[in-house]
């Protein structure tokens, strides 16, 4: 199993532990389980919508916060929970 992060800033002690840090897109594109923990700045407002749910692999688990749906676009994440797939109309 890979354990890939994504960190604006990576932290090198992280990597003892077996984490490989790489971009978002990359992560998305890759991982099966994805849980995002981000503080609500206008970096992160929106960071997620419909070009990244594109990236993700079919059937991937997105682990949501509850405060998380500040930085995500509503929308998609309507859309992706009601379909139950990363198929976007």
């Amino acid at each position: 199993m890979r354990l890939l992060a994504y960190n604006r800033t990576p932290k090198p002690e992280a990597e003892k532990y077996g984490v490989t840090f790489v971009s978002l897109h990359e992560l998305l594109a890759q991982s099966d389980f994805i849980s995002i923990h981000a503080a609500l700045t206008p970096e992160t407002r929106g960071m997620i919508g419909e070009a990244e749910f594109r990236k993700m692999k079919p059937g991937v688990f997105l682990i949501i916060r509850l405060a998380a749906r500040w930085w995500m676009k509503p929308h998609w994440l309507r859309h992706s929970s009601k379909s139950g797939s990363r198929e976007l109309q």
